[in-house]
């Protein structure tokens, strides 16, 4: 008989019927790279019914809506509780939402339950309040899935580093010709002003390459500031196509499949987060450009784009020639096959 897991997210956020960020990619891609091994199901609020079938759903009672912060909190309390008491003997993997709940709930009860959590950065610890109800839940933890060997050191638990995705290839698009691609030079999923959204925007729309923007303004005093300004340089520049708001999930993958690049000008803020845009990008065969911080470690090592410490330095004429376009295609390809490695490490780790 198969272990059974169930990957969680107890918050659930549901804006007008939709789930944003990456809890419904991250959620179907659990499900579909270990449903071979575990007796998996995703365990999510209402919301969730519109990406998963009732054989694959464990639902949870709320959805985190509206803008009532308490009432929000109590539903996701109220969903962490009715996993707990609901799941059976499964183990469960909570993604990487609503961490003080999580830790509050997993500090509160009595249980011989397996708990993994997911984590893209050391956060979970970077308030006293998060300190202590990590230290009180660290002995309910079994480990900690992340993308990087500073994150797992620095919360003294058992960890696996693995990508924010693991490629599953019946995923994914079919791979579209360098000549067929629509955008020279693209950016894509929430625009947050400590994306360096708007400074690679700028130093692009002085050349004649065609540069595509798309996603949901983040809700910061300073994204808003970004957008004003995104939105006057793009009036400015034919060859800046702004288009602002949720991108439905095959319009996020088209855009990533038809750009030749996708741009990430992480600032200083980002730094030691990983950037599931980078693996939506590789895994539809599109090479990144990526300012060097921690996180793109992995696309130095294995040759899938280019890295850079200031724009100036980017030769875009070579980057756009075809023939070096498709050496970075190669180096995708081959990257591609270590994945088969990090599912074997993943599938070792949940089972102990």
């Amino acid at each position: 008989m198969k272990q059974k897991v169930i990957i969680a997210d107890i918050k659930s956020v549901n804006n007008n019927g939709k789930s944003e960020g990456h809890y419904f990619p991250v959620a179907r891609n659990y499900l579909e790279m270990l449903h071979d091994d575990f007796d998996i199901k995703v365990a999510g609020g209402p919301v969730y019914r519109s990406k998963f079938s009732p054989d694959e759903l464990f639902e949870l009672p709320y959805d985190n809506k509206g803008s009532n912060r308490l009432l929000n909190l109590v539903r996701t309390l109220i969903n962490g509780f009715y996993l707990i008491k609901n799941k059976g003997d499964a183990t469960i993997v909570f993604q990487c939402s609503a961490v003080s709940s999580v830790l509050l709930i997993l500090s509160l009860i009595r249980t011989k339950t397996e708990f993994f959590l997911i984590q893209y950065d050391k956060m979970i610890r970077n308030s006293k309040v998060k300190s202590l109800l990590f230290k009180m839940a660290k002995s309910k933890i079994c480990g900690v899935i992340c993308p990087g060997e500073e994150i797992g050191k620095s919360l003294e638990v058992p960890y696996c580093v693995v990508p924010d995705y693991i490629y599953v290839p019946k995923l994914m698009p079919k791979c579209i010709n360098y000549k067929e691609k629509k955008y020279d030079f693209g950016m894509y999923g929430i625009l947050a002003n400590g994306k360096g959204i708007y400074e690679a925007a700028e130093y692009l729309s002085k050349t004649q390459y065609k540069i595509k923007i798309a996603g949901k303004i983040a809700s910061l005093p300073e994204d808003i500031e970004m957008y004003e300004k995104l939105l006057q340089l793009a009036e400015k520049n034919e060859n800046i196509d702004l288009e602002i708001g949720y991108l439905a999930d095959n319009v996020y993958q088209e855009y990533m499949a038809t750009s030749k690049y996708i741009i990430l000008n992480y600032s200083s803020s980002y730094a030691l987060r990983s950037s599931g845009v980078i693996l939506d990008a590789i895994y539809n065969r599109t090479p990144v450009i990526v300012k060097d911080r921690a996180y793109v470690k992995f696309v130095k090592e294995h040759g899938i784009g280019c890295v850079y410490s200031e724009l100036t330095e980017l030769k875009l004429d070579e980057l756009l020639n075809a023939e070096r376009y498709e050496q970075y295609q190669d180096a995708i390809e081959r990257y591609l096959e270590t994945q088969k490695t990090e599912l074997e490490r993943m599938i070792g780790f949940i089972r102990g």
